[in-house]
């Protein structure tokens, strides 16, 4: 891919106002990033193991956060390959957890395991993956990607985290606790609150 176009974007200066709340900045950074997330769209390994749209949504996703956690101090014509290193990132992880879950559910139950969503912490609200047949996960996954990255603008940065994590990195409630250093109650609450934020926002 030819970053030569992509290096001349203030990147900085952009990224610093959307962290602010600027969406129009937002929207120009994520909308001059179009085409490191459109190459991953293209890329084999990722779109035979995941499907394209989960490719796509996974890679707007990672963007997204990139821009909100971005630090500074580098400059603008290396951010593209900081962007689409983390992409990239992004993507192997959840080829990663992929795997890790089938693999779980090619073994064969152990210690009375009957199949219950309830895993070994406990925790009945978060299974081994994430339910993707309920009706918020397809919201998410089904809604356009641009209009997705607009929504999520409107959340805070827990809010972000778990939806991000939750339904398109396929990691628990548990696991997302650890990362944000609360309880698990609190990140089931955090959930109940972006969805519903999330759901005025992607049905408008």
């Amino acid at each position: 891919m030819d970053f030569s176009e992509l290096k001349k974007f203030p990147w900085n200066p952009e990224i610093y106002l959307a962290q602010q709340g600027d969406t129009k900045a937002m929207r120009r950074t994520c909308a001059k990033a179009e085409p490191i997330v459109d190459q991953f769209g293209k890329v084999s390994y990722f779109v035979n193991l995941l499907g394209k749209d989960e490719v796509r949504s996974i890679a707007s996703l990672s963007l997204v956060e990139f821009v909100m956690s971005y630090p500074g101090g580098v400059p603008d014509e290396e951010v593209p390959a900081l962007i689409k290193q983390a992409i990239k990132c992004d993507l192997i992880n959840s080829v990663h957890r992929l795997e890790y879950r089938r693999g779980k559910e090619e073994a064969p139950p152990t210690n009375g395991d009957t199949g219950s969503p309830e895993n070994s912490s406990g925790d009945t609200g978060s299974p081994s993956a994430p339910p993707y047949g309920e009706p918020e996960a397809c919201l998410l996954q089904n809604a356009d990607a641009q209009k997705v990255q607009d929504a999520i603008q409107h959340l805070n940065r827990n809010e972000q985290t778990v939806i991000q994590f939750y339904y398109f990195r396929q990691e628990t409630t548990n696991e997302i606790a650890v990362r944000l250093g609360c309880s698990v109650q609190n990140v089931r609450k955090i959930k109940r609150r972006a969805l519903t934020r999330l759901r005025s926002l992607l049905e408008r």
